[in-house]
């Protein structure tokens, strides 16, 4: 971690598990030792952040709160280029982030590399068409078992 990070304007995002979209955060933060707040604005809405970085190990621990609504823990670690790590939400949703200084609308491609993957979005066919062929075949199943009843039948 750098020896301080920035006071002052930091542009991030936030990827929800699963997904591949990046909502964008505008931030303002500042940065007095470990301690870090600001406030800043989502697809979600205005929110506060309060937390705290630590310059020997680069550890960043904050909560997003929304006003008047839920908070958000980040656990992350602080580079050169910015921070980057985990949300949660009450074990109800998770993802990645990615905060960076400056108002450049996308991060410096140092940090890319640095985004935890294990909360990769799915690749190849979605849970719906799963369902759907799950449903498809039990329908198939469904007629054979009619057919043969019929069958037997007579």
């Amino acid at each position: 971690m750098p020896e301080s990070l920035p006071s002052g304007p930091w542009r991030g995002f936030w990827i929800r598990e699963g997904e591949v979209a990046r909502h964008a955060m505008k931030l303002l933060l500042s940065f007095n030792g470990t301690v870090v707040d600001g406030t800043g604005e989502d697809d979600v809405g205005a929110f506060t952040i309060q937390g705290s970085c630590d310059p020997a190990s680069g550890r960043c621990v904050m909560t997003k709160t929304y006003v008047g609504r839920h908070g958000v823990a980040y656990h992350g670690t602080a580079y050169a280029e910015g921070v980057t790590g985990v949300w949660e939400l009450s074990h109800a949703a998770s993802g990645t982030f990615a905060l960076w200084p400056g108002e450049a609308d996308s991060g410096p491609a140092a940090l890319e590399p640095l985004i935890p993957v294990r909360h990769a979005a799915p690749q190849g066919r979605s849970t719906k068409f799963y369902i759907l062929v799950a449903l498809g075949v039990m329908l198939v199943m469904d007629l054979i078992a009619l057919i043969l009843f019929l069958a037997l039948r007579t």
